[in-house]
């Protein structure tokens, strides 16, 4: 049975409160290329928070690993 969605999460907490971005990994020549998660280039991911919901997931074009950092005006984290 397919699942209809992948949903992943992250989280971290401050003051201001963080904006989140997430991250795709994938390899070139074996060197890592990170390519930021855009919902509006792909209407199946869904962002939210520190949310990331991939709607019908493809094991073929899905497959990567994925990280998100969290930012506000005294840093980022990964």
């Amino acid at each position: 049975m397919k699942k209809n969605h992948v949903q992943l999460t992250c989280i971290a907490g401050g003051y201001p409160a963080p904006t989140y971005k997430w991250f795709r990994e994938d390899y070139q020549v074996d060197n890592p290329i990170f390519t930021e998660i855009d919902p509006l280039s792909d209407s199946r991911f869904i962002l939210s928070g520190g949310t990331l919901m991939i709607d019908k997931p493809d094991a073929e074009n899905d497959n990567a690993k994925y990280h998100c950092t969290a930012t506000n005006k005294f840093g980022v984290i990964r």
